[in-house]
Protein backbone atom coordinates (compact mmCIF):
# COMPACT_ATOMS: atom_id res chain seq x y z
CA UNK A 1 0.00 0.00 0.00
CA UNK A 2 2.44 2.24 0.64
CA UNK A 3 4.50 1.70 -2.71
CA UNK A 4 1.55 2.39 -4.32
CA UNK A 5 0.90 6.02 -2.45
CA UNK A 6 4.65 6.39 -3.26
CA UNK A 7 4.03 5.57 -6.54
CA UNK A 8 1.04 8.24 -7.18
CA UNK A 9 3.01 10.53 -5.34
CA UNK A 10 6.28 10.36 -8.12
CA UNK A 11 3.42 10.58 -10.75
CA UNK A 12 1.94 13.72 -9.26
CA UNK A 13 5.43 15.61 -8.92
CA UNK A 14 6.38 17.73 -12.06
CA UNK A 15 9.15 15.57 -14.14
CA UNK A 16 10.63 19.19 -15.81
CA UNK A 17 13.01 20.60 -14.30
CA UNK A 18 11.27 24.43 -15.37
CA UNK A 19 8.01 23.43 -13.00
CA UNK A 20 9.99 22.67 -10.21
CA UNK A 21 11.76 26.27 -10.87
CA UNK A 22 8.48 27.97 -11.25
CA UNK A 23 7.09 26.50 -7.76
CA UNK A 24 10.53 27.41 -5.83
CA UNK A 25 10.28 30.69 -7.31
CA UNK A 26 6.64 31.32 -6.43
CA UNK A 27 7.46 30.07 -2.77
CA UNK A 28 10.23 32.28 -2.68
CA UNK A 29 8.25 35.52 -3.90
CA UNK A 30 10.58 36.02 -7.13
CA UNK A 31 8.44 37.62 -9.20
CA UNK A 32 10.79 38.44 -11.99
CA UNK A 33 12.31 34.98 -11.94
CA UNK A 34 8.62 34.00 -12.60
CA UNK A 35 8.92 36.28 -15.44
CA UNK A 36 12.14 35.33 -17.11
CA UNK A 37 11.45 31.19 -16.46
CA UNK A 38 7.94 32.11 -18.06
CA UNK A 39 9.74 33.97 -21.11
CA UNK A 40 12.17 31.20 -21.49
CA UNK A 41 9.72 28.51 -21.81
CA UNK A 42 7.60 29.98 -24.34
CA UNK A 43 10.69 30.59 -26.55
CA UNK A 44 11.34 26.82 -25.13
CA UNK A 45 14.93 27.38 -24.61
CA UNK A 46 16.64 25.31 -22.27
CA UNK A 47 13.78 22.90 -21.00
CA UNK A 48 10.88 22.82 -23.42
CA UNK A 49 7.62 23.35 -23.02
CA UNK A 50 6.70 24.19 -19.22
CA UNK A 51 2.88 23.80 -18.20
CA UNK A 52 2.82 26.07 -15.75
CA UNK A 53 -0.29 24.73 -14.47
CA UNK A 54 1.72 21.63 -13.32
CA UNK A 55 1.44 20.82 -9.57
CA UNK A 56 3.76 19.60 -7.24
CA UNK A 57 3.26 16.36 -5.27
CA UNK A 58 0.03 17.07 -3.67
CA UNK A 59 -1.60 19.19 -6.60
CA UNK A 60 -0.76 22.46 -5.75
CA UNK A 61 0.00 24.74 -8.66
CA UNK A 62 2.78 28.09 -8.79
CA UNK A 63 -0.34 29.90 -7.97
CA UNK A 64 -1.57 28.05 -4.90
CA UNK A 65 2.18 27.79 -3.39
CA UNK A 66 2.22 31.74 -4.13
CA UNK A 67 -0.97 32.31 -2.15
CA UNK A 68 -0.15 29.89 0.79
CA UNK A 69 2.85 31.54 1.80
CA UNK A 70 1.54 34.75 1.61
CA UNK A 71 3.51 36.53 -1.55
CA UNK A 72 1.33 38.78 -3.35
CA UNK A 73 4.05 39.69 -5.91
CA UNK A 74 4.30 36.36 -7.62
CA UNK A 75 0.98 35.50 -7.54
CA UNK A 76 0.17 39.12 -9.31
CA UNK A 77 2.69 37.87 -11.89
CA UNK A 78 1.65 34.47 -12.06
CA UNK A 79 -1.76 35.80 -12.91
CA UNK A 80 -0.96 38.56 -14.48
CA UNK A 81 0.91 36.05 -17.30
CA UNK A 82 -2.30 34.02 -17.34
CA UNK A 83 -0.97 31.31 -15.17
CA UNK A 84 -3.86 29.32 -13.29
CA UNK A 85 -6.50 32.29 -13.91
CA UNK A 86 -9.54 31.27 -12.09
CA UNK A 87 -11.56 33.86 -10.44
CA UNK A 88 -11.94 31.19 -7.64
CA UNK A 89 -8.28 31.83 -7.26
CA UNK A 90 -8.14 35.93 -7.76
CA UNK A 91 -10.79 35.41 -4.75
CA UNK A 92 -8.19 33.36 -2.76
CA UNK A 93 -5.67 36.19 -3.03
CA UNK A 94 -8.30 38.61 -1.82
CA UNK A 95 -9.17 36.67 1.00
CA UNK A 96 -5.45 36.50 1.63
CA UNK A 97 -4.12 40.15 1.02
CA UNK A 98 -7.66 41.87 1.30
CA UNK A 99 -5.78 44.99 -0.37
CA UNK A 100 -6.78 47.61 -3.54
CA UNK A 101 -4.07 45.48 -5.59
CA UNK A 102 -5.82 42.41 -4.78
CA UNK A 103 -9.18 43.83 -5.31
CA UNK A 104 -8.18 45.29 -8.78
CA UNK A 105 -7.13 41.59 -9.84
CA UNK A 106 -10.34 40.05 -8.56
CA UNK A 107 -12.55 42.96 -10.65
CA UNK A 108 -10.57 42.00 -13.35
CA UNK A 109 -11.94 38.71 -14.24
Amino acid sequence: MAQQAAAAKAQRAPQNPAANMLLSFAQQNKPEDIERILEASKMELRWGALDPSEGNSVGQTALHVACLWGNFEAAECLVRNKVGRAKHVCTMLLQRFGSAESRAVHDGF
